[in-house]
């Protein structure tokens, strides 16, 4: 059965039955469809075919009308606001199904009256209050365990006189108040962290190790430079000294010229007094214990004393144990030439290093590190391996062979074969027998280093020349032969108790035919050091490779060939000798002997009994500078020492 769409007068649409009549749902009202439409004009209607732009419009006309019917919906919808009402069920034949329900809407309270479309409620404002509200209290934290510690040490640790100059009043109190609560906000750890990076902290900081490091340095020189002894000569001449060695003909002692060190040895009869204990650094190191007990004015008393008396560093000495007490002590600081420290509470970060490097103190003045080091190369020190280090001189000495084999405790070691040059006399005596014998008497003359050269004494024959008087026929053999080369080495070493900066040596040799020559033994190798003249006592400087050495070890080669000395002695070995009855008791032997005697040409280290010295080296040797050290590696400097 075929339905048709009806539209009320009250504007609701609904379908019914062809030739039927159908109650609105609305409004109730009746109305009847419209009569069916023939069937064959359907057909011939259907049978039609519509040209393509009749299609066309027709798709355009359908949908717009869709389009229509859909906004129409929606409007309704939307102003509306209601669910439709139910569609009460048909009666007869043409009874209206309703179509699919529509979504409700959000409200799900049915409505008892249409008031017409409802317009949508707008949110609530939030309610906003007039009184501002209270800022939020600052969060706190506990310190950084590393910030305290950097505080305590770099900042706090601080003599007063410094820190004064560092912090302000108000950092100070800020500063207790923080380490004593132990904890504070973002901003408090900020400004702790940053303290120890001020300039005037790290300069006080400096000065302060500069001062402690100078003390054991300085304890260790004062001492040594120092002259405990005083010697009186018979002119009337006294001088402070350090008496190493008296014997009944001499007496040798150390003294200190500038920063030079001299043995002198003296005859005793020139010395009219040995004053043991009596020089002034005896009296300078009981000053020196008393002022330590006594604080800063015994210690400034000790100063300007020591400055009377020459003696520098125990001056120096003074003043360093004087600031490490009180380092605001202006005499002090001046007798030093360090400035009044002068410290800037708002500098912030230390200065950037700059081409020259970052700045060392030294001395009371800040100084580029490339311009300090030239400075301190320039004086004297020198660099080993990175280190700053002083100069120190060391003496080295052999006295004569006669002394020399006497002495308990030598200073340096002499290897070789040691030989003489000596005067012979020969003696008879009977032996057991009852046979006269002779035999050889020497007395030594000189005594030297060189190669030996032996003497060995054959008998040939016994001759008889008459019934009184018998005849020994004797002569020498050399070793080696005459015109035979001969060598030999002689070593000289000693240790030194610091790497060796330069060295000088002074070695006494003879040479008339043949040759001597030094030379300087470092890392296997042998570097030639002098080639003796014939008269040799010049000093010569040992080559740089022994630089950052401590121990010396020369090597002095002799080479010459063997000369002899002939001579033929004629010796009555037993005399001729008659009885009282004029009878032969003894007959006369006489020895005929054809001698050689060594000649030797070529001598090294040659000695008398009145020979004073046969070998001394005057030796520089490192001696490490910690306060310089230790304020190059305070400044980061210290990789400028490895260029």
């Amino acid at each position: 059965m075929a339905r048709t769409q009806i539209t009320c007068k009250c504007g609701w649409v609904f379908f019914v039955a062809d030739g039927s009549e159908g109650r609105c749902p609305s409004c109730g009202n009746t109305t009847a469809a419209p009569a069916p439409a023939k069937k064959t004009a359907r057909r011939v209607a259907q049978s039609e075919e519509p040209e393509a732009g009749d299609s066309k419009k027709v798709l355009v006309l359908c949908g717009a009308g869709g389009g229509a019917v859909l906004l129409l919906v929606v409007l309704y919808f939307a102003f509306a606001g209601g669910t439709p009402k139910p569609i009460p069920p048909s009666e007869g034949p043409s009874a209206f199904r309703s179509p699919p329900p529509v979504p409700a809407a959000p409200t799900t309270t049915p409505r008892t009256a249409d008031p017409g479309p409802a317009m949508p409620r707008p949110p609530d404002k939030p309610r906003t209050s007039d009184t501002p509200k209270p800022p939020e209290a600052p969060k706190l934290i506990d310190l950084p365990p590393a910030v305290v510690v950097g505080v305590q040490t770099k900042v706090l640790a601080l003599p007063a006189y410094y820190l004064d100059k560092c912090v302000t009043p108000a950092e100070r109190a800020r500063i207790d108040a923080l380490l004593s609560a132990g904890r504070g906000t973002d901003v408090d750890a900020s400004f702790l962290s940053g303290l120890p990076n001020r300039p005037s902290i790290g300069l006080a900081g400096a000065e302060v190790a500069m001062i402690a490091a100078a003390i054991p340095d300085l304890e260790v020189k004062a001492p040594a430079e120092l002259a405990p002894d005083r010697i009186t000569l018979t002119d009337g001449r006294a001088f402070d000294c350090r008496i190493l060695e008296e014997s009944a003909a001499q007496v040798k002692a150390e003294r200190r010229i500038g920063t030079g060190v001299s043995v002198m040895t003296l005859k005793r009869e020139e010395v009219k007094d040995l004053g043991k204990g009596k020089g002034a650094g005896t009296d300078a190191l009981q000053r020196l214990e008393k002022a330590r007990k006594g604080g800063p004015p015994e210690l400034m008393s000790l100063a300007l004393w020591s400055k009377d008396q020459g003696l520098a560093t125990l001056r120096a000495l003074a003043c360093h144990l004087i600031l490490q007490a009180d380092p605001g002590n202006e005499v002090a600081r001046g007798e030093l030439g360090l400035k009044p420290f002068t410290g800037d509470a708002a500098a912030p970060v230390a200065p950037t290093p700059g081409a020259d490097g970052p700045m060392v103190s030294f001395e009371g003045k800040d100084w580029p590190a490339r311009e300090l080091k030239a400075k301190l190369l320039k004086d004297g020190y020198v660099i080993i391996k990175g280190q700053w280090y002083g100069r120190k001189e060391r003496v080295f000495a052999a006295p004569g062979l006669w002394k020399w084999e006497k002495l308990e405790k030598k200073p340096l070691d002499i290897i070789g074969e040691q030989t003489s040059n000596f005067d012979t006399v020969f003696k008879t005596r009977p032996n057991a027998a009852g046979t006269i014998i002779e035999e050889e008497v020497k007395t030594f003359t000189h005594k030297f280093f060189t190669p030996p050269m032996i003497v060995t004494t054959i008998t040939d024959n016994m001759r008889v020349l008459s019934m009184e008087r018998e005849e020994h026929v004797k002569h020498d053999e050399g070793s080696p032969k005459p015109g035979d080369k001969a060598t030999a080495e002689v070593v000289v070493a000693f240790k030194c108790e610091a790497p060796v900066i330069e060295a000088k040596i002074k070695a006494l040799a003879e040479v008339e035919f043949g040759a001597i020559e030094c030379f300087l033994e470092v890392d296997g190798a042998r570097l030639q050091v002098f080639r003796a003249q014939k008269k040799e006592d010049r000093t010569h400087k040992l080559p740089d490779a022994i630089r950052g050495k401590s121990d010396v070890r020369l090597v002095f080669t002799i080479m010459y060939n063997a000369q002899y000395n002939s001579r033929k002695e004629r010796r009555v070995v037993q005399p001729l000798k008659y009885g009282p009855d004029k009878k032969l008791v003894q007959k006369e032997i006489i020895v005929v002997h054809d001698r050689l005697i060594p000649n030797y040409t070529t001598r090294l280290f040659p000695s008398n009994s009145n020979t004073i010295e046969i070998f001394r080296a005057n030796v520089v040797v490192a001696e490490l500078s910690i306060g310089l050290n230790k304020a190059f590696e305070q400044a980061g400097a210290m990789d400028m020492l490895k260029e």
